[in-house]
């Protein structure tokens, strides 16, 4: 039997007639109870996507495998990164571009499982600079300060050759892709050690990569005028410098790019997807604002848990955990595209080639996510559900001091389902486990409920609390909180 319960919208009367009730930015709220940030589903299915990875390498065997195996694990956004060195050769002013064919077998393939790729095009390439480098120099930027002012034509970063070679990547390749990230951390790889210069503000270094970026932007816009043009991914250490930077290439921006890997001077050992915001999310998020870049995209978020690979602690030399890690990307997989509206959040541990080389905790944890969410309605109004409300209560008197720090959302998959997603911001830690909890919520219209399941996404486990109506709230008895998303399904009739 369906349960129903009906609050009345904006009407003196109704917040008059029940106690305990306050008017507040229109909309109704239980006192002492904390708003639900309300989404759709959606924005969480086809926000998630791979950490760079070079597509030049990918076998046919691969090509034929590995798109349905990320479509399965809910992958919508593949970052392809080009080396203009490994792709350009011969001599310098005369550009033999090496395109091979498997990479235009491969974006197709990704297109068909619903995966957009988009490529990040980096580095300079030895010729126009009369370097002999090796590999290994080249890879990882191994070289002094060499760049003589006085011989412009031998700069290793080449402006016109670069924005050449994007230009022909932009026309080889504009049926698949339709972003384009423009280098990577440019402060940290190549810029700085190449021209010199202060790595943390831009000073020398900064203005470079301007001209870098615009001689690019401009080539693929000249090719595929509706391209979107992305910024390398950077990092809160590197704010100063894109601070300065930013005001000579904002025109030609589509999307500002970040990296919020958990920084030392502030948080270690626990970090969280909610702390690192503060420090790393909400100051790019202010400055494309300022400049009115329309988005904002993670391009690599987390850290590696590639192996046996752990996040050792600056000053403890302790690790987290794997199980921390896989929290971390769970948790930060809901709270950026909805609590920070970003579109893309590329994941650091997503690296295809060799197989999925993420740890087993993580990459089942993603995969019992994507098994529940996708499909979604991205259509659906969340407009009837705003200003709903809840109070969580921890059963455990010992553990109600982390009832106050709750991150809470209300998302929707359709007009018949809807997500409470709830976890403790309080750390991602190996110990802390499964807590009873009741919950209150509050919905500022008439709802009936057809039945509730709550999900765990560690072990794929589900079961059925209790629930009812008591005066105009739904009540949940029973129900689980942990340090990690716990998914009550309310399913409408």
């Amino acid at each position: 039997m369906n349960l129903g319960f009906c609050l009345m919208l904006g009407c003196a009367s109704f917040a008059s007639s029940v106690t305990n009730r306050a008017v507040k930015y229109e909309t109704y709220y239980k006192e002492g109870a904390d708003p639900i940030l309300v989404g759709r589903l959606s924005d969480v299915e086809k926000s998630f996507g791979t950490m760079r990875d070079s597509p030049i390498s990918w076998t046919d065997s691969e090509i034929a495998e590995y798109p349905g195996k990320m479509n399965a694990a809910g992958v919508k956004w593949y970052r392809a990164y080009f080396d203009w060195n490994q792709v350009e050769a011969g001599k310098a002013g005369t550009p033999k571009y090496g395109f091979t064919p498997n990479v235009s077998a491969l974006f197709r393939k990704l297109r068909e499982n619903g995966i957009a790729p988009y490529a990040e095009l980096i580095n300079g390439n030895p010729i126009y600079a009369g370097l002999q480098m090796s590999d290994t120099d080249q890879r990882d930027f191994i070289f002094p300060n060499i760049f003589d002012p006085a011989k412009p034509e031998l700069d290793y970063f080449k402006p016109k050759a670069f924005g050449d070679f994007c230009g022909a990547f932009a026309q080889k390749y504009q049926d698949t892709v339709q972003y384009y990230e423009i280098g990577n951390e440019s402060g940290r790889y190549g810029f700085s050690q190449w021209y010199g210069g202060n790595i943390s503000n831009g000073a020398v270094w900064g203005k470079h990569y301007a001209e870098y970026f615009n001689a690019c932007a401009d080539s693929i816009r000249s090719k595929r005028p509706a391209a979107k043009i992305i910024t390398g991914g950077m990092l809160n250490s590197a704010f100063e410098a894109l601070k300065n930077y930013l005001p000579l290439i904002a025109s030609r921006v589509n999307v500002l790019a970040i990296h919020p890997y958990p920084d030392p001077a502030y948080d270690y050992m626990t970090p969280t997807p909610e702390g690192v915001y503060a420090y790393a999310v909400k100051p790019f998020l202010d400055l494309a604002a300022k400049y009115q870049i329309p988005e904002v995209w993670i391009t690599e978020f987390g850290w590696t848990t590639t192996k046996n690979a752990t996040a050792p602690d600056p000053k403890t030399g302790e690790s987290t955990s794997v199980l921390g890690q896989a929290k971390y990307l769970a948790r930060g997989r809901f709270f950026y595209p909805i609590r920070c509206k970003i579109k893309a959040v590329c994941a650091f541990t997503w690296t295809i080639n060799n197989e999925f080389e993420i740890q087993p905790t993580a990459k089942d944890m993603l995969h019992n996510l994507n098994g529940w969410i996708q499909g979604s309605d991205s259509t659906v109004s969340i407009a009837p559900y705003k200003g709903a409300s809840a109070e969580i209560r921890m059963l455990n008197p010992p553990d109600a001091k982390y009832t106050s720090s709750v991150e809470t959302y209300l998302l929707l998959k359709s007009t018949k389902k809807a997500f409470l997603v709830f976890w403790i911001k309080k750390t991602q830690d190996d110990v802390f486990g499964h807590r009873n909890a009741n919950v209150q919520i509050l919905f500022p219209r008439g709802v009936s409920v057809a039945n509730l399941t709550s999900h765990d996404i560690l072990d794929d486990s589900l079961s059925v609390p209790a629930y009812a109506v008591k005066g105009k709230e739904l009540m949940i008895k029973n129900t689980w909180i942990s340090d990690y998303p716990n998914l009550v399904e309310i399913n409408f009739p």
